[in-house]
């Protein structure tokens, strides 16, 4: 929800971000070519499964091969039984999403663009971005998390206070 600037605290920065968290061992899944976006859907909703990100990919962004793909993150913690079941379809393990937790920092865009260049600058790849008012996220390798982590804490949290 955002928060009309009227009714903002006084003296209060925008975008503010307050933690840096971390959770690993996360498991990037991709179906595509014969496994349609729906039999997928539904075959995640019947095993009641915690989705922690579905993305549909594009052509552009891929090979031909695979075309009309669904990229699906899960934790084994969540849904083993269900990775071990379609362990074939699995992109990438050991995936980390590591957060940056604040207010409004969907409205500046720097803020993304400043962890992209900040963890570029570090060398750690990052695999996916996404942004919402109260969190950005990145997916990362588990071998990354903790340099990720450091990084952005120091940077966000250390050098703005």
């Amino acid at each position: 929800m955002l928060v009309p600037s009227d009714q903002l605290p006084v003296g209060l920065e925008l975008p503010k971000i307050i933690s840096v968290v971390c959770r690993q061992g996360y498991s990037l899944m991709r179906y595509s070519g014969h496994d349609t976006v729906e039999r997928i859907t539904r075959e995640l909703t019947q095993s009641a499964l915690l989705v922690h990100s579905l993305e549909r990919v594009s052509a552009e962004k891929m090979d031909p091969l695979f075309q009309d793909s669904l990229e699906v993150l899960l934790h084994p913690s969540e849904s083993r039984v269900f990775i071990e079941q379609n362990f074939s379809k699995v992109l990438h393990e050991k995936i980390s999403q590591v957060s940056l937790v604040g207010f409004q920092l969907q409205q500046d865009a720097q803020v993304s663009a400043q962890v992209l260049s900040l963890l570029s600058k570090e060398g750690i790849k990052v695999l996916r971005l996404t942004s919402h008012s109260q969190s950005i996220t990145v997916l990362l390798s588990d071998g990354d998390a903790s340099k990720a982590v450091a990084a952005l804490h120091r940077f966000f949290i250390e050098e703005r206070h």
